[in-house]
């Protein structure tokens, strides 16, 4: 049974309200809000309403919705933009909590006046609600965790998956030493080195990145440190052929090619033609050279068939490793989406397999913490064809303050065929 919180105020019954997509402009649920937390600006009020419905109403990823709401909105501040959009993701994350709190069918008024209201800090330590509610996760993905991780592994993940993300950069090897773009990101903000990735420098806070001239002259990129270890398993040398099978906008394909020293080549495949235009730019700022685009339909793709030295496959997952910067994305999960997701990773390792040479090397990544995707995967790939583990797997789990949940791991291809 529901936990109800005692009102705190009695207001009159409020008007009915228009549907959920238009934009709330009256004045009776702001004066509520803005009764039970003083200060809080109606403007800043009016857009999150809106932002909220939209996000319900399309059901797109909410950094979409943010982003076109403001390229809508030019009007509203930085500042404005900044508190905007960090209300709505920690509503978000905290959603289950919320609504477990209100009514049947609470609106986004609701949710946000109990948002402001209530300590939800606090409210995690209430043994009355349960567990996976307290964790603000969705009852299956927290059973998912606690039947691999066990109950208190399980929650502190959880935890951290409710944290905001760090913000993480990799510099470019082609063009400074980490430790020369450390200092000069320093005078920006307050950063650190990252412990296991060479490359990597954790930033204090969130700043606007793409606007620094060490961004446009091609110095670093942003990347997740767990993601730059990932890529680091491609151990290319100078002169090999590599594929990124599932390249995307290239984030790993830049450090592959700034290892091999722009030397050799490099493919980047993705059936998405947005984000090879996405990776060209990319590699021109970065000053790669020895990069080739490959669209999905392009003829050269069978021609690179049993010629690479290493294929990359990023696969596309549950993001569960990942859901600090995708918050929303957890309330999708369902055993439907990992099926799906399970079937299509073993679609896409089984053509990005027939690409490696007798003897060359595969890397299969994913940004989730599940086994189903991560080592049960593994299993099935090394009883179905003729590949064999080089080393043991990367795995991470999400840290606070630190690196995503990642999973890695290096095959070598031992013969050419499928196994019978």
């Amino acid at each position: 049974m529901k936990r109800r919180l005692p009102h705190r105020h009695h207001h009159k019954k409020r008007a009915e309200r228009p549907p959920q997509n238009s934009f709330y402009h009256e004045s009776t649920d702001d004066e509520i809000i803005e009764e039970e937390t003083p200060g809080l600006n109606p403007f800043r009020m009016q857009h999150m309403q809106h932002i909220l419905s939209t996000y319900e109403l399309k059901g797109i990823p909410m950094d979409k919705v943010l982003r076109d709401h403001f390229k809508m909105n030019k009007s509203v501040g930085s500042k404005d933009r900044a508190f905007i959009a960090n209300t709505v993701y920690s509503l978000i994350r905290h959603l289950s909590l919320i609504d477990y709190l209100l009514d049947e069918t609470p609106s986004w008024v609701d949710r946000l006046r109990l948002f402001f209201r209530e300590d939800l800090g606090a409210l995690k330590s209430d043994q009355d609600i349960p567990l996976h509610v307290r964790a603000c996760m969705p009852e299956f993905f927290f059973d998912l965790l606690k039947k691999q991780y066990g109950e208190e592994k399980a929650f502190s993940i959880a935890s951290v998956l409710n944290e905001e993300a760090p913000t993480t950069i990799r510099a470019n090897p082609l063009r400074i030493e980490r430790e020369g773009l450390l200092k000069k990101i320093q005078e920006h903000v307050h950063a650190e080195p990252t412990s296991k990735s060479p490359l990597g420098i954790v930033l204090a806070k969130r700043i606007d990145l793409f606007s620094l001239p060490e961004f446009k002259a091609g110095l670093f990129e942003v990347q997740d440190e767990a993601s730059q270890i990932a890529a680091e398993l491609v151990r290319a040398k100078e002169g090999d052929s590599v594929l990124d099978y599932c390249a995307g906008s290239g984030g790993k394909t830049l450090l592959i090619a700034a290892r091999m020293q722009n030397k050799g080549q490099v493919y980047l495949h993705d059936v998405r033609p947005s984000a090879l235009s996405e990776a060209k730019l990319r590699l021109r700022r970065a000053g790669v050279q020895n990069a080739q685009i490959i669209q999905a339909e392009d003829p050269k793709l069978s021609k690179l068939k049993k010629k690479m030295d290493w294929v990359l496959v990023d696969a596309p997952c549950s993001g569960t490793g990942t859901l600090r910067r995708n918050p929303d994305m957890k309330w999708k999960i369902d055993q439907a989406l990992i099926d799906r997701l399970r079937g299509e990773q073993r679609t896409i390792f089984e053509s990005a397999l027939s690409f490696v040479k007798e003897g060359g090397y595969i890397v299969y990544a994913t940004c989730s913490i599940l086994d189903q995707e991560n080592e049960k995967q593994v299993e099935h790939f090394l009883a179905k064809y003729p590949v064999k583990l080089a080393e043991s797997f990367f795995i991470s789990l999400p840290e606070s303050g630190g690196m995503d949940g990642f999973f890695a791991a290096v095959f070598k291809r031992t013969g050419p065929a499928t196994k019978s």
